[in-house]
């Protein structure tokens, strides 16, 4: 792409912090940037420098830049640099921006290495061009971790130092880590909590002599190694995990190091859940019930009247709308399953459409049981055959022990794949008038649930957020399978009121269900009272 008619640009000049050390300069760059512009005759509009690393686009100068071609598409023509390892040095994320520079009428070009994009071959050069640099930055990363890695091993802290100790060379000014002026108050923060004291504790006392230390930055210091001369190397490719005794003087004897551990393991075993996350049986509908008003989950808790006794309650902690005693929403949901049964006529005809469902299904794995049966023998003979070419010298003793296990693996998992059908096919026959019963009582099956199973039957049955407006329960949707087998079975008994759960609004979920076939229904969307 020939740059001799006169063109607007933006340059930019890029160094890193290591790269700045070594001398790299900005100014450097400037200077040859706007030189070649004046040689050109470019104009320049836009002018940007940076210190970061090129690894990836999120510097802040760069975004500068872009919000500017943004918000002005097409007023700069092109985007200069000196190399292209000052423009990425990853050149995935290169491609991808010059895709998006381009969207913004703008195209990057090197000084120093010009390539005319338009002929294909000069993407290869492009390609070289960018990953040689990410190849060094790579490199470079190995050779850095590695180095880290032996001076651990060495026993020295090339990292930066924890809090109690500072960063230093020795005389072969090699990384070493001594202590410093906060050393008193890290063996102060060991010696109060190995004697008992609570993390909080020991901050609040530090606070008086105006240390500050966050809750985190305790966390570190008590279970960090290093205050004992231990040095840990995590596992890596083939070396496995261990501690090096390190060159650094310890500030904690490993005795009271050892005892804090104890304490806080201790801790952590006798921590008790949040209130708000142990289940009770006194509020079984905590998380099955939402807010009228704000639609947020309620929650339960108790609390205690001036007799000393404990009143249960479900709340919404979101709005506070709401406040609902726990004994009379339970009992209004009880009585609320209390209404859902099903007529022995009904019964006896579901029971009879499941045991034809059932006796299809059963027909189709008897078919199946055969096919795998016809397999199990031809297994059995290429087995034979296996055996016979072994027997002849045509099969090695290795290839032999390979095909023979293959073929019994295979063989075992046919023949277990029809044991678990015959299996789940009995539970099948066997549990049926058992889930019919239950569909007939479900408040009883409720009643006698364990905490965990009056949960997940709520949940079940309930699919959507129950609502309680001080007498009633209500939902918007019922499990569909169960209304589609409740269904003109007069399954809502009337209640107290006289008012029949049928007037709800359920009854128009499904179509009637007449000699027919049931045909497809429409989920109601206005709220049903189920009362």
């Amino acid at each position: 792409m020939s740059l001799l008619t006169k063109k607007r640009v933006a340059i930019m000049s890029r160094v890193s912090s290591d790269e700045q050390a070594k001398g790299y300069s900005l100014g450097i760059q400037t200077d040859a940037l706007k030189l070649h512009c004046s040689i050109k005759d470019f104009e320049i509009v836009y002018e940007f420098k940076e210190d970061y690393s090129a690894k990836s686009f999120d510097r802040p100068a760069f975004n500068q830049f872009l919000k500017f071609v943004k918000n002005r598409k097409n007023t700069i023509d092109y985007l200069l640099f000196t190399s292209w390892d000052r423009f990425s040095r990853n050149q995935g994320e290169a491609f991808n921006m010059f895709k998006l520079l381009a969207d913004y009428g703008v195209t990057a070009h090197a000084i120093e290495q010009p390539l005319d994009l338009s002929i294909p071959e000069n993407q290869v050069m492009l390609s070289i061009y960018l990953a040689l640099p990410e190849v060094d930055n790579r490199r470079r990363s190995i050779k850095i971790k590695g180095g880290v890695r032996e001076a651990m091993k060495q026993g020295r802290w090339p990292r930066p130092a924890p809090k109690g100790y500072k960063n230093f060379r020795d005389e072969n000014n090699k990384p070493i880590i001594i202590p410093s002026a906060d050393a008193k108050h890290i063996k102060f923060i060991f010696k109060q909590i190995s004697q008992g004291r609570s993390q909080s504790e020991v901050i609040k006392k530090l606070r008086l002599h105006d240390v500050k230390i966050s809750k985190s930055q305790m966390c570190e210091i008590i279970r960090n190694p290093l205050y004992i001369g231990k040095i840990h190397l995590p596992k890596h490719e083939e070396e496995v995990e261990t501690y090096i005794t390190g060159l650094h003087e310890p500030l904690v004897d490993e005795e009271t190091f050892n005892r804090v551990q104890d304490i806080l393991n201790e801790r952590k075993i006798l921590r008790k859940p949040a209130p708000s996350t142990i289940k009770k049986v006194e509020l079984p509908l905590r998380g099955s019930l939402a807010c009228s008003r704000c639609n947020h989950t309620l929650t339960g808790s108790a609390s205690r009247s001036a007799s000393g006794r404990r009143h249960f309650y479900y709340h919404c902690n979101k709005c506070g709308h709401e406040r609902f005693q726990a004994d009379k929403v339970n009992s209004a949901f009880s009585e609320l399953l209390s209404t859902i049964t099903l007529n022995p006529k009904m019964q006896k005809f579901q029971e009879a459409i499941l045991k034809d469902v059932l006796a299809v299904r059963i027909e189709k794995k008897v078919i199946n049981k055969a096919a795998v049966e016809k397999e199990i023998l031809a297994l059995n003979e290429r087995l034979i055959r296996v055996q016979d070419m072994y027997l002849d010298a045509k099969l090695s003793h290795e290839d032999f022990i390979s095909m023979k296990n293959r073929i019994e693996a295979e063989r075992t998992s046919k023949t277990q794949k029809m044991t678990n059908a015959s299996t789940e096919d009995k539970g099948m026959s066997s549990g049926l008038k058992q889930c019919m019963a239950m569909l007939s009582s479900l408040d009883k099956l409720y009643e006698n649930a364990s905490l965990d199973n009056k949960t997940r039957l709520c949940s079940s049955i309930f699919p959507e957020k129950l609502f309680f407006d001080g007498k009633n329960c209500r939902t918007e949707k019922l499990n569909e399978v169960l209304l589609l087998i409740l269904n003109g079975s007069n399954a809502f008994k009337k209640i107290k009121s006289g008012q029949s759960v049928e007037k709800s609004g359920l009854s128009a979920l499904v179509e009637h269900i007449g000699v027919e076939p049931m045909t497809s229904y429409m989920p109601c969307k206005r709220s049903s009272q189920l009362s």
